[in-house]
């Protein structure tokens, strides 16, 4: 399956809202759910086989802090990794993540590996700027 990276934002930014201390996020066969069994807002719009292919890809890439599956495939995670909220804080701005995926496509590159480095390079660019550094 090719990489779609808007999918890879929308898994990140849901389960930044869903989870905390007591809350993970799931994801079964049927759909992402909250605590109160609804789909998130932001993946609603993905098959599930797209959501469960981006959802590994995130975890395998180091961006979720604890990822477990149990026996009826139901995925469950407790929080993004250190490097899952840096990441998130560099491509959430929308204006900034229509340009950071601008750039994404351009290159020709398709790798979560160039979009973290793409986005990080925008990111120091941007504080540059802001600074004058």
């Amino acid at each position: 399956m090719k990489l779609n990276p808007d999918c890879i934002r929308d898994i990140l930014l849901s389960i930044e809202e869903i989870t905390d201390i007591q809350t993970p996020f799931y994801f079964s066969s049927e759909t992402a759910v909250t605590k109160k069994d609804t789909p998130s807002e932001h993946i609603a719009k993905y098959g599930k086989r797209e959501l469960e292919y981006h959802l590994v890809q995130c975890n395998e890439n180091g961006l979720l802090g604890e990822m477990k599956k149990n026996v009826l495939g139901t995925y469950t995670v407790k929080s993004l990794s250190p490097k899952g909220h840096d990441f998130l804080q560099s491509i959430r701005d929308n204006s900034a993540w229509g340009k950071i995926k601008e750039f994404l496509i351009s290159s020709g590159k398709s790798s979560l590996a160039a979009l973290f480095q793409i986005a990080l390079d925008f990111s120091t660019e941007k504080v540059k700027q802001l600074t004058g550094l």
